[in-house]
């Protein structure tokens, strides 16, 4: 077995020294045969000369190429830098310019409006009639006053008709006026309508219909007219849903100057 695997080995060994030898002796001749490759040697070496310098112009046409395209591309990209700034200057300085005049213009007007104001108060006090006066006027214009206002509310549903009371009532608290009563009737109002219960034929058959409406009243004391009217706004704002309100006001006025002189003379 050792046998065996030991020849081949050996074998392999010496054709390989065998092989470089050879070669040897050929790289040598060819190096020292000068005289036979000396033209040969020339021609080589200006082919080469040749080759290089197509070598160096290919390279160098390559190159340029590449060069010439980073070149422009640099170029494009400013271009288009500068163009989106100039862009966006002109944008902000359209923004401006419209901001601007736009404030020129609301200021222009208010001027217009407050000379225009100006100029009519001036027309109306050459006239006599001027805002002071009129503001003197309705201030010494009376306040209304009411002896009693007398609300009625009726509805179908009698709790409801009590809530909604109750509710009056407590508002008429909060500003202070006197609540003179909040009653209900006693008994409700029927009212009954009999039908036929067929068209035309059958007349002992009918059907009745009967509706039964309740009431309430409140009366409330000596209020005056601003806040009367505050009074009843609020309350009629927050009526229920099917009840209706009816309101009596008595008002306290003076006597007409003929009714005086009439008293005066007797």
């Amino acid at each position: 077995m050792f046998r065996l695997k030991v020849f081949p080995i050996i074998h392999n060994i010496l054709n390989r020294n065998v092989y470089n030898t050879i070669h040897k002796n050929h790289i040598q001749c060819a190096l020292f045969s000068t005289d036979a490759l000396s033209g040969s040697s020339a021609g080589t070496s200006t082919d080469a000369s040749n080759g290089n310098s197509d070598e160096t112009s290919i390279n160098a046409s390559n190159e340029n190429p590449t060069e010439t395209s980073t070149d422009v591309l640099n170029e494009t990209s400013t271009e288009t830098t500068t163009d989106a700034l100039n862009e966006s200057t002109a944008e902000i300085s359209n923004k401006t310019s419209n901001e601007t005049l736009m404030k020129s213009t609301a200021n222009d007007l208010k001027i217009r409006g407050l000379k225009e104001y100006m100029h009519n108060t001036s027309v109306k006090d050459s006239d006599g009639s001027s805002s002071s006066n009129v503001s003197d006027s309705i201030k010494s214009e009376p306040d209304k006053l009411y002896k009693k206002i007398e609300i009625e509310i009726r509805g179908h549903d009698k709790a409801v008709l009590k809530s909604y009371g109750e509710f009056a009532v407590m508002a008429a608290q909060h500003l202070d006026i006197d609540v003179y009563r909040n009653v209900p009737l006693h008994k409700p109002v029927h009212e009954r309508l009999t039908v036929l219960k067929s068209a035309f034929v059958h007349k002992k058959h009918r059907v009745q219909y009967e509706t039964r409406t309740y009431y309430r009243y409140l009366d409330f004391l000596h209020l005056t007219g601003s806040t009367a009217d505050t009074f009843l706004e609020y309350i009629q704002r927050n009526l229920p849903e099917g009840v209706a309100m009816k309101v009596t006001t008595v008002e306290l006025r003076t006597l007409p100057e003929t009714v005086k002189q009439a008293v005066s003379l007797q």
